[in-house]
């Protein structure tokens, strides 16, 4: 087991970031249901002109699967990344996730605290600019692939601290947006199932094997009158006798 601690700085190894970036294509291929990147040559450009000059990269945060994006884009701009997780996610697999993790150059975040240690890893790296930082600017995963939730401050915030230390040198904080929106390219029918089958799992409903098209609307009502009367309780509502969804 590893040892605990508070703060995971970044450990970047750049043996093993080559290593990744040999593999992360059939990972995607593999493990992520044929996940592939496509960023722009214009984009990939830009990011490649502004990789080492204090460049940070803003992306929205969809799914769990946005860090793997991010490794794919460092293996086409052939340059290592620093970034942030959370500081649960360097606990995973006995430690072990941490650690790669950190050999990657990501480094912990407390979520919802003041983590000072992480704060000024984040204006350091920024004032070093040897290489694109990324923050998800949401600050957590959204589950919306077509709107962002609210920015977290804080982000910009250690920004602006570093482009006043920065202004005696004549240098700027590149902040550069990243919009993360996926599509499917094949049928979408397996991941609606898997939803589905995941929704009935978190409502308490009883999971079904049903795939028909009548049969997979029917499994999305039940969810649909669960989830419903769990709000009329929380409201202290109490519907008429004999109501249906289509009342």
């Amino acid at each position: 087991m590893f040892k605990k601690s508070s703060f995971y700085p970044p450990k970047l190894n750049l043996t093993f970031v080559r290593f990744v970036h040999a593999l992360i294509p059939s990972f995607c291929e593999l493990a992520l249901n044929g996940l592939s990147v496509n960023i722009s040559e214009d984009d990939l450009k830009k990011i490649s002109e502004l990789k080492d000059k204090h460049l940070l990269l803003l992306p929205n945060h969809p799914t769990e699967d946005d860090p793997y994006v991010f490794l794919e884009i460092s293996r086409q701009l052939a340059s290592p990344m620093n970034s942030v997780a959370a500081r649960e996610a360097f606990d995973w697999n006995g430690g072990l996730r941490g650690k790669a993790f950190q050999a990657l150059g990501c480094y912990s975040l407390i979520r919802g605290a003041p983590d000072r240690e992480s704060f000024m890893t984040t204006k350091s790296l920024l004032l070093e600019g040897e290489r694109p930082l990324v923050i998800f600017i949401e600050g957590e995963i959204s589950n919306q692939n077509d709107i962002v939730i609210p920015f977290e401050p804080g982000v910009v915030q250690l920004a602006f601290k570093a482009q006043e230390e920065l202004q005696a040198k004549s240098e700027s904080i590149h902040l550069l947006p990243v919009a993360i929106k996926y599509k499917y390219q094949k049928g979408i029918e397996t991941q609606i199932i898997k939803s589905i089958k995941r929704l009935e799992q978190d409502t308490g409903c009883k999971v079904s094997d049903k795939t028909s098209v009548e049969e997979l609307v029917e499994r999305i009502r039940v969810i649909g009158v669960k989830v419903l009367a769990v709000q009329e309780r929380r409201l202290g509502l109490k519907p008429e006798e004999g109501l249906t969804l289509d009342s």
